[in-house]
């Protein structure tokens, strides 16, 4: 798996060759977290869903959701998150910028100096896919529809222990976190995760390095894994939904 500073560079420069594949909804067979938790933050997804993918990431995903059942029977994937409108992404990246000046400072983000906010802007934007004046040619991953954040529930509707939350903005989050981490609770969560990439990369979708709930499929940072993975310039097939 590439460093993350490297996939964000050679992300940038991966061309986008739109195929025009439909944004579709998710299917009910799919457990979904449920309320989802930008919606309850305030975001307005307009005449979206946050369960909506491309119709490749759709079938994709249903496979996925099968051979994780033959493996494990009862238990199933759970999507967190799937499609993002820009508008959306510009409100959760505000969101946690003024969540994390109370959580760090005890007071308001407007109220931060300058250096205090581009800090926590710099940070959150790590783990946040920033909007800019390049997003039509470098949009952020779930801006594309091609992007999935889920995990694994067992029989009994339990998550299974990855060791973080999703969304937890901190270094353990990072996929490969615990790999070299030797306690039980450790290996536990290194061998869930393990599984969860496992069955997601038979399906062809790569993780985003530093979140181990994340996937791709068609967007650049898939172009970004699988040109390295066959040495060939590989070019991204989604892009941007306005």
């Amino acid at each position: 798996m590439l460093h993350p500073d490297t996939y964000r560079a050679l992300k940038r420069i991966k061309r986008i060759e739109e195929s025009g594949e439909p944004l579709v909804t998710l299917p009910g067979e799919l457990l979904r977290f449920t309320p989802h938790p930008y919606l309850s933050a305030g975001a307005d997804y307009g005449i979206y869903s946050p369960y909506m993918v491309r119709q490749g990431v759709r079938t994709r995903l249903l496979r996925v959701e099968a051979a994780l059942r033959r493996k494990q029977p009862g238990w199933h994937l759970k999507i967190f998150d799937a499609f993002r409108p820009l508008n959306v992404q510009r409100f959760m990246i505000d969101y946690e910028c003024r969540r994390m000046a109370g959580e760090r400072y005890q007071q308001s983000y407007d109220r931060l100096t300058l250096s205090e906010q581009k800090g926590i802007r710099a940070f959150v934007e790590t783990f946040w896919s920033p909007v800019t004046d390049e997003t039509h040619d470098n949009p952020p991953p779930h801006a594309t529809g091609g992007a999935i954040d889920l995990t694994i529930v067992d029989a009994g509707g339990h998550p299974l222990d990855m060791g973080t939350a999703i969304d937890e903005m901190r270094e353990e989050s990072h996929a490969d976190y615990y790999a070299s981490h030797r306690s039980e609770a450790e290996k536990t969560c290194h061998a869930n995760r393990t599984l969860l990439r496992t069955l997601m990369q038979q399906e062809d979708f790569v993780q985003l390095p530093t979140e181990w709930w994340h996937f791709s499929y068609g967007d650049q940072l898939w172009a970004v894994n699988k040109s390295e993975e066959c040495g060939c310039d590989v070019n991204a097939s989604y892009g941007v939904i306005a």
